[in-house]
């Protein structure tokens, strides 16, 4: 075994860690301790006329009634534990709000609100000391000081995260730098710069079912044209919703494959189709532990479990073996042997074993050696299918491979005329949110080409001189890329795709002045097309059958209606009509309109402190903007592949 000793220094971080949770102003529920209720205890805690001093990460501007906003902003960021707001006049004309990477000691001062993170969530996983994680980043941030146990508590906090670097002082910049990564790629080992850590939940491993389909629990879908089965694995090991997948082989009338990502593990049945995998802990790739066993020798990396009890440790080193296909064996070390902390040594070659009461060791199964753990990235072009004149729906034309549309299941007071206008709308939305929905999944595959893929294409003008809308590109209508952003505006269309476009039955009404909806049709100076009523249920107005409208425009509305009300998965953030531009600081231009409101202006418009951007992931107007944008041209012919020259 070897024998590394632990630093001082590295054993004080590992037993400093102080661990966050994911931010909420909601509580933790009530426990019990021997029968008796433990009092329910806050998240959050604001004092007033208090100050936090020290710990800063960032200054924030604000204007007077905004105190709420500061608290939001730090609950917001990952990297924040602790806030203090300073009323005006104090440090200038305006309050400022301070965001704090610690919980720096509460003075008492009338000048000042301040709160602090009250609960703490625990990192279970991997902590790695000189050790690189490239790639996969969706968030960075500055350090008040240079210690990695704040990075991994930012990390902890995150629900996204699956991994982070902490990056030392010097290296990029004067301050310390953490990464949080929602994929893990290959270690680098060896690197002065680094320190990292895996999450238990991202060490994982595949079972390869050949021949075998698991129907059901789809949330995402995409073609294959090159790589086969070994994308789709990848896309389901990068997503940490992804638990199953299932690829469907090309054919020689579906020239491409076809992969479907999967929330859970349906029931499986054999078909030749298919080929598909599930995900496992890592752990399941090794055989039999030998408690009291050492495997000396043969290391290529050591890190600390980071799990409170001796059980969970060994768990963690072992699925850390099994999920590297580097590692043939491992080595569990106790704490207190080697120093205060655990250590685990993961090894290339099974050593000859020895007696030792303070370790566990364990080899890999012999059916997964040599198995890589990932596959090929995804193909770095996706290229759209054309329009075939024998697949049509409401008389218009449609991709072979695009899955069936899903018309509303009841037109009520509907002619047979307002009826084919709305299956012909509804059938072009449910095309242009297929387009999206892969569209936005590329992106979400190509994750080191993410910033540069969101940003193809775009153009830095609201319209064409012809009144048009220059943008196709997601940074047209969801602002100027930033990790958190792309996911949960990728997660909002996924979900309007699969579980509302392809997953629910909508009921539809047309109606004349009269409502007996939340929203009257015709009582606004410009009537609106449509408006919904509760969810499942759409009001189409007169105007929506204007001869005058197109197919495009009344597609447009059926994606701004479907979207109503929809909470992002994996997040407390509701997407609905955000109309009302009530943000307010000097560098803020408002909408004057409060309907109608041009998507594209809160896109191309920072605001104060991205709020214009912010909003577009909130709005519904930017979806359908979005889809209708991309999914026209493509639908027209003139765009064939997503990205490529040919995108003008």
């Amino acid at each position: 075994m070897s024998t590394h000793l632990l630093t001082s220094k590295l054993t004080n971080i590992l037993l400093a860690a102080h661990l966050f949770v994911l931010f909420s102003i909601t509580q933790t529920n009530s426990e019990t301790r021997q029968g008796v209720p433990m009092r329910t205890v806050a998240e959050w805690v604001e004092q007033k006329n208090m100050n936090r001093p020290g710990g800063d990460i960032e200054r924030i501007e604000m204007e007077s009634g905004q105190k709420d906003q500061c608290a939001q902003e730090c609950k917001d960021n990952p990297f924040c534990r602790a806030y203090t707001w300073v009323k005006k006049d104090v440090q200038g004309p305006k309050p400022v709000c301070w965001l704090k990477g610690e919980v720096p000691k509460a003075v008492s001062s009338d000048c000042c609100v301040s709160g602090a993170l009250n609960v703490n969530r625990k990192f279970i996983g991997t902590f790695e000391p000189s050790t690189d994680l490239p790639g996969g980043d969706y968030l960075h941030g500055f350090l008040p000081k240079a210690d990695p146990a704040i990075c991994k508590q930012a990390c902890a906090r995150d629900g996204d995260c699956q991994a982070y670097t902490y990056v030392k002082p010097g290296i990029q910049g004067t301050q310390a730098i953490c990464y949080l990564k929602e994929s893990v790629s290959s270690r680098a080992l060896k690197k002065d710069c680094c320190v990292s850590g895996i999450k238990e939940t991202a060490l994982v491993i595949f079972d390869d079912l050949p021949n075998t389909d698991l129907p059901g629990q789809n949330y995402s879908d995409f073609a294959v044209p090159t790589g086969g089965s070994s994308v789709c694995l990848q896309a389901c090991r990068v997503d940490p919703d992804c638990q199953a997948y299932t690829y469907v082989k090309s054919t020689s009338t579906t020239p491409e494959g076809r992969c479907w990502l999967k929330t859970g593990v349906p029931l499986r049945r054999a078909a030749t189709c298919c080929g598909s995998g599930i995900k496992r802990p890592g752990g399941e790739a090794m055989g039999n532990t030998m408690l009291a066993f050492d495997l000396p020798g043969s290391d290529y990396q050591w890190f600390y479990p980071e799990a409170s009890d001796e059980s969970r440790q060994h768990t963690i080193c072992k699925a850390a073996c099994g999920a590297d296909s580097q590692c043939r064996a491992f080595t569990h070390v106790k704490p207190g042997y080697q120093g205060k902390a655990p250590v685990c040594y993961l090894k290339d070659n099974i050593p000859v074993q020895s007696v030792n009461r303070n370790t566990s060791s364990g080899s890999k199964d012999a059916s997964r050696i040599g198995i890589p753990v990932s596959g090929p990235g995804a193909a770095p072009i996706l290229y759209f299918t054309q329009n075939d004149p024998a697949r049509q729906f409401a008389g218009l034309p449609f991709p072979a491979d695009m899955p069936d549309v899903r018309y509303p299941s009841e037109f009520k007071n509907c002619s047979r005329g307002d009826a084919d206008t709305i299956r012909r709308a509804w059938a072009l939305a449910h095309h242009h949110m297929w387009r999206a929905q892969q569209v936005m999944q590329h992106v979400n595959r190509r994750d080191r080409e993410r910033n540069e893929l969101w940003n193809y294409g775009f153009i830095d003008r609201m319209k064409a001189s012809d009144g048009s809308y220059n943008n196709w590109a997601p940074r047209g209508w969801f602002g100027a890329y930033e990790a958190r952003r792309f996911r949960l505006a990728r997660r909002a269309i996924d979900k309007v795709w699969n579980e509302r476009f392809r997953g629910m039955s909508f009921e539809v009404q047309c109606r004349g002045v009269s409502s007996d909806g939340a929203h009257p049709c015709e009582t606004a100076k410009d009537p609106f097309p449509a408006n919904h009523i509760v969810l499942g249920k759409i009001n189409f107005c007169r105007s929506f059958f204007d001869a005058n409208r197109s197919d495009r425009t009344n597609a447009q509305t059926v994606i701004h209606e479907v979207f109503h009300w929809l909470q992002i998965p994996e997040s407390a953030y509701w997407v609905s009509d955000s109309h009302d531009f009530w943000r307010s600081c000097t560098r803020y231009v408002a909408a004057k309109k409060v309907y109608h409101d041009d998507a594209a202006f809160i896109a191309l418009n920072r605001g104060c402190r991205d709020w214009n951007f912010n909003r577009t992931v909130l709005t519904n107007d930017n979806y359908a903007w979005f889809a209708t944008q991309v999914g026209t041209r493509i639908y027209g012919g003139q765009m064939r592949s997503f990205p490529a020259e040919d995108f003008r």
